[in-house]
């Protein structure tokens, strides 16, 4: 009994492994490509990896660009501080005189005195750049 059992699975799990290879497709299938359709691609894969290495010279310029300006940037910075400086030096060392008057007036007893007020607002617009 038990050979007869043992030989009904087993023509049980044959039929079934065969049916499962009867519902699964052909592992190798033809394929058919069109050439023009290939030709296309390689058209566009040429163009897009023309772009790229124009972009990629554009790019190294645009920073070669940047790092000449952050140069310049840095140089008028520099001079800039140097003429501050300068100037600061050349107000205290220069001594304040009679003789420095620009308006003077042959009888002592005319005097000329100028006051006015500075409108910062005109300044703040005027350091802008204007061209």
């Amino acid at each position: 009994m038990k050979s007869k059992l043992a030989i009904c699975l087993m023509i049980l799990s044959i039929s079934l492994v065969t049916a499962s290879w009867s519902a699964t497709p052909a592992a190798a299938e033809e394929v058919t490509v069109d050439s023009s359709l290939l030709e296309q691609l390689r058209d566009i894969i040429k163009q897009q990896s023309e772009e790229l290495s124009k972009q990629s010279e554009e790019l190294k310029a645009l920073r070669q660009r940047v790092d000449e300006l952050d140069q310049r940037t840095v140089e008028a910075e520099t001079t800039a501080r140097e003429a501050v400086d300068t100037a600061k030096k050349a107000v205290i060392a220069a001594p304040s005189t009679e003789s420095d008057r620009v308006v003077e007036s042959g009888q002592d007893r005319i005097t000329l005195s100028i006051s006015g007020q500075v409108n910062r607002m005109i300044n703040v617009a005027v350091i802008g750049n204007i061209d």
